[in-house]
């Protein structure tokens, strides 16, 4: 057997490695081909709103980010996205944060218990800018009473009162006064009273207000007579009418053992608490039977959730 001549063999041999290196070039450019091609036929269409702007060169516009971080993927009920975050309007400007301690809020704090926490931003008056001085005060007594924080409360309003002149002095003394006998203290309400009147005018509404306190302090404090004789001299100068007053002075009288006076006081009024005493007022005056006034005691109607007067007529069966 002839062996092939060294030349015609090396270049048989290099035919053949060259037609290897172009079949594997031709396959390495037609390979992304081919993958790109099927990856366009099986990829699914994207939604047209969430596919990106393409850019054109020499366009002279930028790309617009899409910040609603949309997906492919919807299902009902989904949370469809904000608008008009992508686009070209003005962005609104920010709303400016202020405290307000209104009456809403202080009512939200009792509803969730953080009555200490409206303590806390009243104290300082740079928590609440523009806030008036007098009014956060005023806003502190009330969540301290509501804390029954009274001796605290009596302590604070005794201090402004002292130091205090001219129409905030009565203010604050109306106010102290009005504390100290819903703390059960007439006495010492009786005194700021008292006081009050020697410095008010007593041709003004302000000195009337002040002498009706004056009235249901004494009564408070069980002093019946001196009650009745400040009560006679408020009906000469003044002659109140309002509903509140005349229940008062019917239960001075009452008290004092003028039942019959009493009757007529209490019979002009239609609250509920009124009919109550004027129905004891007529028994204690003998006017009715011990069994008349029972039935009659019972049938007064009290409203369900009033449990004071509830209270007041069990005493009195």
């Amino acid at each position: 057997m002839s062996r092939p001549f060294p030349e015609v063999a090396a270049a048989g041999c290099c035919d053949g490695l060259g037609r290897i290196f172009l079949f594997v070039a031709a396959a390495a450019l037609l390979l992304p081909l081919s993958v790109d091609a099927a990856d366009a036929e099986s990829a699914p269409t994207p939604d047209p709103v969430s596919a990106p702007v393409s850019v054109e060169a020499g366009s002279g516009s930028s790309p617009s980010f899409n910040l609603n971080f949309d997906t492919l993927l919807k299902s009902e009920g989904a949370l469809q996205p904000l608008t008009g975050l992508n686009s070209e309007e003005p962005r609104r400007t920010e709303p400016e944060f202020l405290l307000r301690l209104g009456e809403q809020t202080l009512f939200e704090l009792q509803r969730q218990k953080l009555d200490e926490l409206g303590l806390y931003l009243l104290a300082d008056p740079l928590l609440v800018p523009g806030s008036d001085p007098g009014e956060r005060q005023r806003r502190r007594w009330h969540l301290l009473e509501r804390q029954d924080q009274l001796d605290q409360l009596q302590s604070e309003i005794t201090d402004a009162f002292g130091s205090a002149q001219g129409a905030l002095r009565v203010e604050l003394g109306l106010r102290l006064g009005d504390f100290l006998l819903r703390a059960n203290k007439p006495h010492e309400a009786r005194t700021v009273f008292e006081t009050l009147a020697e410095e008010v005018a007593t041709d003004t509404g302000i000195h009337q207000q002040i002498l009706e306190r004056n009235v249901r302090a004494y009564f408070r404090e069980g002093r019946y007579s001196e009650a009745l004789r400040v009560a006679r001299g408020v009906e000469v100068q003044y002659s109140p009418d309002q509903p509140s007053w005349r229940q008062l002075l019917g239960l001075v009288l009452l008290a004092s053992g003028q039942s019959g006076e009493a009757v007529t006081v209490l019979s002009e009024l239609s609250s509920v608490e009124a009919r109550l005493w004027e129905v004891y007022a007529r028994w204690q005056g003998q006017g009715l039977p011990s069994g008349t006034a029972l039935i009659q005691l019972g049938k007064v109607k009290i409203p369900v959730d009033n449990s004071r007067v509830t209270a007041l007529r069990s005493a009195m069966i």
